[in-house]
């Protein structure tokens, strides 16, 4: 079962960063981590503008939308992974938190499984540290 969830995931991440490419998205980094942390994916809007993009899925909708599943505190370890990845990097520029959310559809491929993108879907400060 496991193997079977983590092929599905892997593939909502695949259709996520394929989805950010056409939509003229520079991938830097995926499942990109830092100590408990890891960002699903870290993409480039423009020059000045970094997406750290967190993908949910889910097989059905009845215990919610899977962009409703990110708890505070995923939302503060991915604050945490952000100012590390700003501080390792040395990027100046907008930052933004976004999801997007697949629903797995087993019995469609998975290009035509639902997918929503919630550009700026949350807010967290973040100070880049020397």
């Amino acid at each position: 079962f496991m193997a079977i969830h983590n092929q599905r995931g892997q593939q909502a991440e695949e259709l996520a960063q394929a989805y950010l490419l056409q939509r003229g998205y520079q991938i830097r980094a995926t499942n990109w981590r830092y100590k408990r942390a890891e960002v699903d994916i870290i993409a480039q809007l423009n020059n000045q503008t970094v997406a750290f993009v967190e993908v949910r899925s889910r097989k059905h909708l009845q215990y919610g939308h899977p962009e409703e599943t990110l708890s505070p505190r995923k939302k503060a370890l991915l604050a945490m992974a952000a100012e590390a990845w700003i501080t390792q990097t040395g990027f100046i520029g907008q930052i933004q938190f976004d999801i997007i959310s697949i629903t797995i559809l087993p019995h469609l491929p998975p290009h035509a499984w639902p997918l929503k993108h919630l550009p700026d879907a949350f807010w967290f400060y973040v100070v880049a540290t020397e």
